[in-house]
């Protein structure tokens, strides 16, 4: 879910409380802002930080963009996280990578420092396996109604049943193996991984995790120590309902009803023993019903459903959290590389005043998993601002293309690209421009639909953008297609953006190459007799071997004759 959708999962009150006691903690270079927001009504979900269309905090993908390029697949592909946290952290970065060349090379340092040191990786390994056991019953602890003695599943298959005390438990062994972490730290170079050790240190000053730990319950509710008032009262929380001192108290009380008995009426103590047997028997077990339920009840009314919810004001706790699922992010991607069945390098990132990408031996990150043999290509994206791709269907132009967008998302989430060889300097915006279809309701034709989408892209644009114009202007006569795709391009050269352009309109680049233009260079698929090769040389194709692509579908000229000679 994204957009709406995810903002119909939060509250109203907006970011609430808890910011001050992380004042002096400013987020470092590479980290996000925490998953765990205070307005959220429900567990976050993977699907909440895919793009949505808010105009006003434009994301480097767009929504159309993401889906064109199956941005979905990439993180399906990528995903070996184990924690809800870790899974999001994944979307987040591949849906919305970071800009900043050091944000970049941050997460890089760290993911290089975890692989070059296999006891560093073994320590991350333990943590994140031992946190999934944990994980779920901190979601339960803030967001799910305990019912008390019934027990049922919830909808989403979350138990609900009892007071809450296993989930109170586990949240407290969740965040004591952060703590743990955190309080003897490994010694680490990079400055993410010193930050996300950081955050489990500074636990300690979490007013949630005191209260989780060494919380104490008033009247009003539950207390850390140094906010009790002397003259308060007050008793040390403790997830269970076996409360020897109460317990003692009510045994006690049912002994002094048992001697004021034998003194009021008269009986000796010998004769009411057999009294207060009875009356044990028969009521022992509703009394240890009312004592479970009372106590039960009280403690998750007033101890720990507030103490669930204070995790939402509490920006230590939730920093916390997510550095657990940025820890589990980086190991996914080192998952990722040790199982791809092709070399992947580490990217260089670069601080350039436009945007430019090169890489060696570049193989799609996705198809490439399941086809070893997938044919690599080399891609130089540097002084040409716009990039001719020609050749016939089926050749493999919109497949270079996106290996090209999906490889540019990867590296700016810091992650390894499958090439030989590879550097990347950060796209502000990406975008992928589909042939689409005309729409009724609007009253516009496919012309002026492409043209809409090839506008609002333009006006997004910055000399730092990365964008795929597919086949666009389709929708109108030769002539006109050729003037107006001329004087859209000019602007994206004037511009400054990196543009490939995929089309069959072989005149169009014959203009640019007879204009002998530096910012435009041309690439076309390369074929063996009817075969492609799928390997790209420089040069404009001349044919788009429609009969062949006719021929091989089952839709000649012989197979529409082949018809007629049937029926006759």
């Amino acid at each position: 879910m994204s957009g709406n959708a995810a903002a119909q999962r939060r509250g109203g009150a907006g970011r609430a409380g808890g910011g001050d006691e992380s004042a002096a903690y400013p987020l470092a270079v590479g980290r996000y802002e925490p998953v765990i927001e205070s307005d959220l009504e429900e567990a976050p979900e993977p699907a909440d930080f895919a793009p949505g269309s808010d105009e006003d905090n434009p994301k480097v993908f767009d929504l159309e963009a993401y889906q064109a390029l199956e941005m979905q697949t990439v993180y399906d592909a990528v995903d070996s996280t184990k924690l809800v946290a870790g899974q999001c952290a994944l979307q987040r970065v591949l849906a919305s990578p970071h800009r900043d060349v050091e944000a970049i090379r941050a997460r890089q340092d760290a993911l290089s420092e975890i692989h070059e040191s296999p006891q560093l990786r073994e320590l991350f390994e333990t943590l994140v396996e031992q946190s999934v056991k944990h994980e779920s019953q901190l979601y339960d602890l803030i967001w799910s109604d305990f019912v008390g003695l019934m027990s049922f599943e919830s909808s989403e298959g979350r138990p609900r049943g009892g007071f809450g005390y296993e989930a109170f438990k586990s949240t407290r062994v969740f965040f004591n193996g952060m703590f743990s972490c955190g309080e003897s730290p490994p010694a680490v170079k990079s400055s993410l991984l010193k930050s996300l050790l950081d955050d489990f240190g500074r636990l300690g000053d979490s007013r949630f995790y005191k209260l989780l730990t060494k919380g104490l319950f008033t009247e009003d509710g539950p207390v850390t120590r140094e906010e009790r008032p002397w003259y308060i009262p007050f008793y040390r929380f403790r997830p269970t309902t076996f409360k020897p001192g109460l317990l003692l108290t009510l045994f006690g009380l049912l002994w002094f009803g048992a001697q004021y008995y034998s003194f009021a009426f008269g009986v000796s103590a010998n004769a009411s023993v057999p009294f207060v047997g009875i009356f044990v028997y028969f009521a022992i077990i509703p009394l240890v019903a009312l004592y479970i339920g009372v106590v039960g009840s009280s403690e998750r009314d007033g101890f720990m459903k507030p103490v669930g919810r204070a995790l939402l004001e509490d920006q230590l706790a939730k920093r916390a959290v997510d550095a657990l699922g940025e820890i589990d992010l980086l190991l996914a991607l080192l998952r990722y590389r040790d199982n791809f069945p092709t070399i992947m390098c580490m990217p260089d990132i670069t601080d350039t005043a436009h945007h430019q990408l090169f890489m060696r031996g570049v193989r799609n990150p996705i198809v490439t998993i399941d086809n070893p043999d997938y044919t690599p290509n080399d891609v130089v994206l540097e002084k040409a601002r716009l990039s001719f791709v020609t050749g016939p269907n089926s050749g493999g132009k919109t497949a270079l293309c996106k290996t090209v967008l999906q490889c540019q998302a990867l590296a700016q989430a810091g992650s390894f690209v499958p090439a030989t060889e590879a550097s990347f300097s950060p796209a502000d915006r990406v975008f992928y421009q589909v042939p689409q279809p005309g729409y009724l309701d609007r009253a516009e034709g496919r012309f002026a639909t492409e043209l809409s989408r090839t506008r609002d892209i333009f006006f997004g644009c910055t000399p730092m953008s990365l964008v795929v114009l597919d086949e666009p202007f389709e929708g109108t006569s030769f002539k006109e297609r050729l003037t107006v795709s001329k004087q859209v391009l000019d602007g994206f050269i004037r511009l400054g953006s990196t543009v490939l352009f995929i089309t069959h309109n072989h005149e169009l680049a014959k203009t640019y190459r007879k204009a002998r233009s530096a910012k435009a260079q041309f690439l076309m698929t390369n074929f063996v007799g009817d075969k492609p090769t799928y390997i790209f040389k420089k040069g404009i194709a001349s044919h788009s071997h429609a009969e062949f692509v006719a021929r091989e579908i089952g839709f000649s000229k012989e197979d529409i004759d082949r018809r007629f000679e049937n029926q006759e």
